[in-house]
Order: structure tokens, then sequence, then C-alpha cells
């Protein structure tokens, strides 16, 4: 149960990353990002909230976002730049969680689950590559697999 709550923590995390973006002025295609990008996160957290509750436990609730803006700093992100490397290190480190946690799990519907969110925060990286240097669009696939780990 707890490394489903610690998977449960990072989606908040993120979901507050995204969250707090959303007020950094920013061009329309970040923007639609940035709530695609939070609508994903809120998806993810609830599927590990009832994944929890199917397996008898109690999902911990998300911290308030005045807890969040301190712990992560929310507040310096001024600037679209801002918000897409602190994603991306976020990203990348929730990835390298769920890759590390996935051996650990025995149970095949949880596996499954838990391997979606990672195809997902895979993705996630490719808009972000894309948001962050629209001019690079060799950022979208850089390396061959994803390992959670920047490369």
């Amino acid at each position: 149960m707890r490394l489903l709550n610690a998977a449960l923590a990072m989606e908040h995390r993120l979901a507050a990353i995204y969250t707090a973006a959303a007020a950094v002025p920013a061009g329309r295609s970040a923007r639609d990002t940035v709530e695609r990008l939070r609508r994903h996160e809120a998806e993810h957290a609830r599927g590990l909230e009832e994944a929890i509750r199917d397996l008898g436990g109690t999902p911990d609730a998300a911290l308030p976002a005045a807890e969040y803006r301190t712990l992560l700093r929310l507040r310096s992100l001024t600037t679209p730049a801002d918000i897409w490397r602190l994603a991306m290190r976020l990203e990348n480190q929730t990835i390298a969680a769920y890759l590390e946690a996935l051996p650990k799990l025995s149970i095949g519907q949880l596996r499954q689950t838990v391997s979606a969110i990672v195809a997902s925060e895979a993705e996630h990286l490719a808009l972000i590559a894309a948001e962050s240097d629209p001019g690079r669009p060799t950022l979208l696939a850089p390396q061959a697999f994803v390992t959670g780990r920047p490369g």
C-alpha cells in the first residue's frame, strides 16, 4: 500500500505543478498543454486511489495547494521555460520511480495500470519537449528507451 500511496503522492505533485503553471503567462499552445497534462495527472491519481481502495486501503490525500507552492517553489515559475524545466525533471523522476516499483507489483491488473501510467508519463515528456523547444522536433524522441533519467 505504501508503494501505491507514494505513486499517488507523485501524481498529486505533478497535478499541483500544472495547476500552478496555468497562472503563468504563456501562449495558447502552452496553456492547452498544461491543461491536458493537469487532467492526465488528475486521472492518474483517481486510478491509483481506486486501486488502493480495491485493495482495502485508504488513499493518502493531496497536500494543500500552499504546501506544494512552498515545497516545489512554484512561485518561482514565472515563464513557460521555468514550467517546462521543472515538469521535465519531475516527470523523469516519476517515470524512474514507477519503473523501479513495477517489478514489485504482484497483481496483474495493478501492473497494467502502472504500466499505462508510465506510458502516459513518457508521452508527457514528448509534449513538454515540443513545448520547450518547438524548433527541434528531434527532442520528441531523444532516446530509444524511456528510463526516467535525462538522456
